[in-house]
């Protein structure tokens, strides 16, 4: 029954996404999956039938010239395809499951937040959905912004997924068929027994939209490129702020990885890739600027006490 339910709401937010608007690039993740949910969201299978995001202007690291990325469902986004890891992931394979960003050498990888293995279900094939994560990705003429969702369940993967509850309408039909309508009303807290479906409609759609609010986790990657190298900023809103979780690169001249509290952060590197170093955020600009002002005022005040009368 359970996963009748979970296969029903998952072709009504399906088929909800594809009459809502058209289909957009600015929404794809990497796995070995079906299509998964609202327009625009491909999972390719191993034929390549998703094909990854372009350059504006490519990325050179090292001499090598990068003109495509991929944004994976396990949260990371990679300058070559890391789909042989996968795909097999999808019917609940462990096998090929990574817990080191290392492990896709010698392909050039980054994550703001790095969690591999099957994640959500396969609502269609009844397999795992590879991953955790879904993205929204745009792309301008010096590199790109990735924000990746946490997902617990089709209705909360994301800006899409609010607007979908947003904009959406009760609908007799959808109710009878165990489509959306069935899944809005199901969330609603109201505990009169004589409540109007519509009602309950209502107060479903405000307690999913509630809940967005305060615990919808958004981990987000951006990629600038500068004259002589990059930069990569890893930022959190409040939810994600201070979570603990793995971040981290891989490039062939520089690898990072580390577990702990996650915080807005910034790298910079070299053409050749190199890590030239971390670039403070505006709040420690400001705690450095305060400090370097505090010492030069006790050093004026010291020269001014040795100065004879």
């Amino acid at each position: 029954m359970r996963k009748f339910a979970w296969r029903a709401l998952a072709c009504a937010i399906l088929t909800a996404g594809i009459w809502a608007q058209p289909a957009i690039a600015g929404r794809t993740v990497i796995d070995g999956g079906a299509n998964w949910m609202l327009s625009g969201y491909c999972s390719p299978k191993t034929d390549g039938s998703c094909t990854p995001y372009t350059f504006a202007t490519p990325l050179s690291i090292g001499g090598t010239s990068y003109s495509q990325f991929y944004v994976n469902s396990n949260g990371t986004v990679s300058l070559g395809s890391i789909q042989s890891f996968l795909t097999p992931q999808v019917n609940g394979d462990t096998s090929t499951v990574q817990t080191q960003l290392s492990a896709y050498a010698p392909t050039p990888v980054f994550s703001a937040r790095f969690v591999d293995g099957p994640g959500v279900e396969d609502f269609f094939g009844g397999g795992g959905y590879d991953g955790t994560y879904v993205a929204d990705t745009s792309i301008n003429s010096n590199g790109f912004t990735v924000s990746f969702y946490g997902c617990t369940n089709p209705l909360n993967c994301g800006q899409r997924s609010i607007d979908l509850v947003q904009n959406a309408t009760f609908s007799q039909q959808s109710y009878d068929n165990f489509g959306l309508s069935k899944t809005i009303v199901d969330a609603s807290t109201l505990s009169d027994p004589n409540a109007t479906l519509q009602q309950r409609f209502d107060s479903g759609k405000a307690n999913l939209l509630a809940g967005y609010s305060t615990s919808l986790r958004v981990y987000t990657i951006t990629l600038i490129e500068l004259l002589d190298g990059f930069q990569v900023n890893y930022s959190y809103n409040a939810a994600a702020q201070l979570v603990s979780g793995t971040y981290g690169f891989n490039l062939p001249n520089a690898q990072v990885q580390e577990t702990g509290p996650l915080q807005n952060r910034s790298y910079l590197f070299d053409s050749r890739g190199s890590l030239i170093g971390a670039v403070p955020e505006p709040a420690t600009w400001l705690t450095m600027l305060l400090g370097f002002a505090g010492i030069g005022i006790a050093v004026r005040r010291r020269r001014a006490k040795s100065v004879p009368a």
